[in-house]
C-alpha cells in the first residue's frame, strides 16, 4: 500500500511538470495569437490605438496631424469628416469598403487603398490643399472626386465609375497645380475628368477615360498643361476644350483617341499644340486614313479636326500609325 502511495505521488509530480511545461509553451503561442486577431477595425499606427469606429479614430485627442490610420478590411457605414493632415490606408481596396462621402476639411490629407461606394459624392475636398488620393476603387456614385477652390491636389491610380446615368468622374474646379495620373474612368455621362478653371502647372497622363460623355473636359486660366499618354476611347467626345485665356499653354501628345462620336472639340479662341514635334510625334486618331510610307511611325500627313468640330483650325502635325496604348 505504501509502495502504490510513493508511485501515485510520483506520477502526479511528474503530471504536474508535464502539464507546466506545456503551459509555458503554450501561452507565449497563444498571446501572439491574440495580438494578431485584432477585432478592431481601425488601428492609429503612431499611437497604437484602436477603435471600432473610423470617425472616432480621427476624433480621439491623441489622433494628431501627420498619423497614419490602418483601417482593416469590413464594410463602413457613415460619411466620414476628416479634421484633421492624416493618412488613411485600407487593408485591401478590394475589402475595405466605406458607403459614404469622405469630406475632407484639412490640408495633406491622404486616402489609400479604399473602396468608396454608394453616394453622391465620393471624396469631397473644398478650400483645402495638398490632398492625394491613390490606388482607391471609387463606383456607383454621381461625383467620384470633387475638388472646389483647392491647390496641389494629386489624384493617382485611382478606378472610378459612376451610376448609368447623370454622373461625373473627377470634378476639379477653381484650383490650381493638380496632378491627375493613371486612373481609370468608365462610365461618367456628364464627363470623365472635367478640369473648370483651372490655373498653374497641371499634368494629366496615363488615364483611361471610356463609356463617358466627354472623356477630359478643359478650361481655365494662366494655365501650363501638359495631357498625354491618355486612352480616351468610345466616349461621347474624346477631349473638349472650353475657354482659354491667350496666355495659357497646352500641350497635348501621345494619347489615344479611338472611336469617340467627336474626337476633338475645341470651343475657344486659340490654337493648342496637337503634337510633341518631330520625330517625337502627336497623337494617334482611330479615324486617321493617312499613310506612313517612309516608315517613321508617323502619318506623312497631317490629321485634319473634321471641319464643324471646333473654331480654332487645330491641326496634328505628326499624326501616330498605332495606338499608344496596345
Amino acid at each position: 500500500m505504501g509502495e502504490n502511495m510513493k508511485r501515485k505521488t510520483k506520477n502526479l509530480k511528474a503530471s504536474v511538470v508535464l502539464i507546466i511545461v506545456i503551459s509555458v509553451m503554450i501561452v507565449p503561442t497563444t498571446i501572439a495569437n491574440e495580438k494578431k486577431i485584432s477585432t478592431s477595425l481601425v488601428t492609429n499606427l503612431d499611437t497604437g490605438e484602436t477603435f471600432t469606429r473610423i470617425q472616432d479614430a480621427i476624433d480621439d485627442p491623441d489622433t494628431l496631424d501627420g498619423h497614419t490610420l490602418f483601417i482593416h478590411a469590413g464594410f463602413f457605414n457613415s460619411d466620414l469628416f476628416i479634421l484633421k493632415a492624416l493618412t488613411l490606408v485600407g487593408e485591401d481596396k478590394e475589402t475595405t469598403i466605406i458607403r459614404g462621402t469622405l469630406e475632407i476639411l484639412e490640408d495633406n490629407v491622404k486616402l489609400e487603398e479604399l473602396t468608396i461606394c454608394n453616394v453622391n459624392v465620393g471624396v469631397k475636398i473644398r478650400g483645402d490643399d495638398f490632398i492625394t488620393i491613390d490606388n482607391c476603387i471609387i463606383k456607383d456614385v454621381l461625383i467620384g472626386v470633387q475638388a472646389l477652390y483647392s491647390d496641389g491636389i494629386q489624384i493617382l491610380n485611382n478606378y472610378i465609375e459612376g451610376f448609368s446615368g447623370h454622373s461625373t468622374g473627377i470634378f476639379i474646379i477653381s484650383s490650381k497645380d493638380s496632378l491627375i495620373i493613371h486612373n481609370t474612368v468608365v462610365g461618367a455621362y456628364d464627363g470623365g475628368i472635367i478640369l473648370d478653371k483651372i490655373s498653374g502647372y497641371c499634368i494629366m497622363k496615363g488615364n483611361s477615360v471610356s463609356d463617358s460623355g466627354v472623356g477630359l473636359q478643359l478650361s481655365g486660366e494662366y494655365l501650363n498643361i501638359e495631357i498625354y499618354g491618355n486612352k480616351l476611347f468610345e466616349n461621347g467626345y474624346g477631349m473638349a476644350i472650353g475657354a482659354i485665356d491667350k496666355k495659357s499653354k497646352i500641350k497635348i501628345y501621345f494619347n489615344d483617341f479611338v472611336d469617340n462620336i467627336v474626337q476633338y472639340n475645341d470651343l475657344d479662341e486659340y490654337t493648342h499644340i496637337l503634337d510633341n514635334g518631330y520625330p517625337s510625334g502627336g497623337n494617334y486618331w482611330s479615324d486617321y486614313t493617312g499613310v506612313d510610307e517612309d516608315g517613321d511611325g508617323i502619318g506623312d500627313t497631317p490629321y485634319i479636326i473634321p471641319e464643324g468640330w471646333h473654331t480654332s483650325g487645330e491641326i496634328d502635325r505628326y499624326p501616330l500609325m498605332d495606338p499608344v496604348f496596345k
